[in-house]
């Protein structure tokens, strides 16, 4: 009784994420297309990040389909070496970094190493042979995805309904949801000495955010910090430039605070959003 209570534990937690993954799907699309003038200039270690994620991700989603059967049929032998397997690729994770709210990228590393703990959890019940225990340590280790996924891979917020305008933009949503950010970098590199992003704010409603109060700093993507601010111009439409001054010869983003000022007896709408850029060239390349 106490194998069949565990084993339908870990089924009702394991159809959590068992379902086909349109996050992977929509990822394979958007990165194994045809690459944009922003995937060109992408700096090959963020490529590389980007495939040991998506890899990471199909390589776990098999893991758990794995270890799932064993326990369903009560094959507690055959545990060790995928769960072995989810403890390194919990390592490999730590150094990559999510499509969406980037400012957030210390949760999504946090996740990574409690991925670990609850992986090497489970190795520990298998090898004291707590069978029970190990059913739980399983469902544990599909709270940590279903929470990670939830954060960084099916939020979308309030800004769900907006849509891109502009075919070659990089599209973001905000952290919290209120807005979405098209990201319109310029056709030629952004250089060391100077250059600029255009981006296009739209609020919950699709609609241009005019007379915004926009501030951008130049955001460290693989430190995951905030660095110097930057001059914002707004240009009209819901088109705001922001200006780039001695920029680092590395891969950089836009952090971006973003405020709607409020209408009569309301409160100011305040969100924030990292965009990556791609890599500078370095001044003295042509």
């Amino acid at each position: 009784m106490k194998k069949i209570s565990v084993a339908f534990s870990a089924l009702m937690l394991f159809a959590l994420l068992s379902v086909p993954d349109p996050a992977l799907s929509h990822m394979g699309e958007k990165h194994g297309g045809e690459m944009t003038h922003h995937q060109e200039h992408a700096c090959p270690h963020c490529q590389a990040g980007m495939e040991v994620l998506h890899e990471s991700m199909r390589k776990l989603n098999s893991l758990g389909e794995e270890i799932y059967n064993s326990i369903i049929s009560g094959q507690y032998g055959f545990l060790a070496k995928p769960a072995g397997e989810i403890v390194t690729i919990s390592e490999k994770l730590k150094a990559t970094k999510p499509h969406i709210r980037l400012s957030r990228i210390g949760e999504y590393r946090e996740n990574a190493l409690l991925l670990k703990e609850k992986g090497e959890n489970l190795l520990n019940f298998l090898e004291s042979k707590d069978f029970p225990e190990i059913g739980k340590a399983y469902g544990d280790l599909l709270a940590v995805c279903v929470r990670c996924h939830s954060l960084f891979r099916d939020f979308r917020g309030k800004a769900a309904g907006n849509t891109r305008h502009y075919e070659e933009s990089s599209f973001s949503i905000s952290d919290e949801g209120h807005f979405s950010v098209e990201a319109l970098i310029p056709a030629e590199d952004l250089r060391q000495e100077k250059g600029y992003v255009d981006f296009v704010i739209h609020d919950e409603n699709d609609e241009d955010l005019t007379g915004g109060i926009v501030r951008a700093y130049l955001w460290k993507v693989h430190e995951g910090e905030k660095g110097e601010e930057c001059a914002v111009r707004e240009l009209g439409g819901g088109r705001y430039r922001v200006e780039l001054n001695r920029l680092p010869a590395t891969h950089v983003g836009i952090f971006l605070t973003i405020r709607k000022p409020a209408e009569i007896r309301a409160e100011d709408v305040v969100d924030t959003v990292v965009v990556d850029v791609g890599a500078v060239t370095p001044s003295s390349e042509k």
